[in-house]
């Protein structure tokens, strides 16, 4: 399974983790450096750092038909506009939205 998590710090550490211990392909988006560092070092992975509300930091990651799509941020709106791009630029069959104001 092709899994992408996108921002966050200590929620995509736990996430990265869970879905190592079942070998699926994780792709990591940060942007924030601090925080890129910090996972990469805790997980072995490779942590691209960008803004996942970009198109192109997408494609550069190559997300195309992934499986799962995690937005972290504490953003509401960069989370959904990178769900969203996910969805129906990328063809992500799914995709989670972390949403912290509940009025949105």
């Amino acid at each position: 399974m092709k899994i992408v998590i996108v921002n966050g710090r200590q929620s995509a550490d736990f996430i990265i983790k869970v879905f190592k211990k079942s070998k699926h392909e994780i792709i990591c988006i940060n942007n924030n450096l601090d925080d890129c560092q910090y996972i990469s070092r805790e997980n072995g992975i490779d942590v691209y750092n960008g803004d996942a509300a970009k198109d192109f930091v997408l494609a550069e990651n190559n997300i195309y038909d992934a499986n799962l799509f995690i937005a972290l941020s504490s953003n509401d709106t960069d989370n959904f506009v990178a769900c969203m791009l996910a969805k129906k630029v990328f063809k992500v069959q799914k995709v989670i939205c972390r949403v912290v104001n509940p009025k949105n």
